[in-house]
């Protein structure tokens, strides 16, 4: 054999080793179950939206930490096998979590209603100091939940409450019935003083009822169906709905 021949032999061998090596490569990454990574991900975020990285912190913490290790995986090219592996696991403790965050749920139904409507109605936009503060003790209690210590969670969970209804009257008092009778009284030059009267008491009324109720463990969506009813009956009075 020539040297010439030789030397294409060495250049048609390596060739086709770099084609070799490529394609395995490739059949890496395509080995693996299309929606493996879609689905993995999806579940993920899904959990995210159930707030159960609030209601069992450490367990998604936990499946968080392994999800991290899956993606790491899937950016370094590893193999399908450890693929599946790392998938397997992150899955499994998010079900831990979402376990465990659905036993909280249940323990602290209640607490979760009445944080519901106070987010509902805008308490973490407009009074974020204090719906924060709220959700300080229902992080607590949430967190002793997941040691299984509910009956001092539960506890807890009165107080953050508590929180969450006086972040509502102060938004209704701050923001509400302010912003109604600013209204009012700028309309007030082009109202005779009756009509005025008629209005202003309907607002009054809606401040007197946050009042009588603010010490109680209310409902917050129906404290505020009922003073923006109100609200609405002195707008009706004065001719603002027009």
């Amino acid at each position: 054999m020539t040297h010439r021949a030789t030397r294409l032999l060495l250049v048609c061998t390596l060739t086709a080793g770099c084609l070799l090596a490529l394609t395995a490569a490739v059949s890496v990454q395509t080995s693996l179950p299309a929606d493996a990574k879609t689905s993995v991900e999806a579940a993920f975020a899904q959990a995210k939206a159930g707030d159960v990285a609030i209601l069992a912190p450490k367990k998604f913490a936990d499946a968080n930490k392994a999800f991290a290790e899956y993606q790491k995986a899937i950016r370094k090219g590893a193999k399908p096998d450890k693929l599946r592996q790392k998938a397997g696991k992150a899955s499994a403790a998010l079900q831990v979590a979402n376990d465990a965050a659905a036993l909280t749920r249940v323990a602290l139904k209640d607490t979760l209603t009445v944080r519901q409507e106070a987010l509902a109605f805008g308490g973490k936009i407009f009074k974020q100091a204090a719906f924060r503060d709220a959700d300080k003790a229902f992080a607590v209690a949430c967190q002793k939940c997941e040691k299984d210590e509910v009956k001092s969670a539960r506890k807890d969970a009165r107080t953050a409450e508590e929180e969450f209804r006086k972040v509502t009257v102060e938004l209704l008092n701050d923001v509400v019935l302010k912003d109604a009778k600013n209204r009012l009284d700028t309309a007030k030059s082009g109202l005779v003083k009756e009509t005025y009267q008629a209005a202003a008491q309907q607002v009054e009324g809606a401040k007197n009822h946050i009042d009588s109720v603010r010490k109680t463990p209310f409902g917050i969506a129906d404290l505020t169906a009922d003073v923006y009813d109100r609200i609405q009956r002195a707008y009706d009075l004065a001719g603002l709905n027009k």
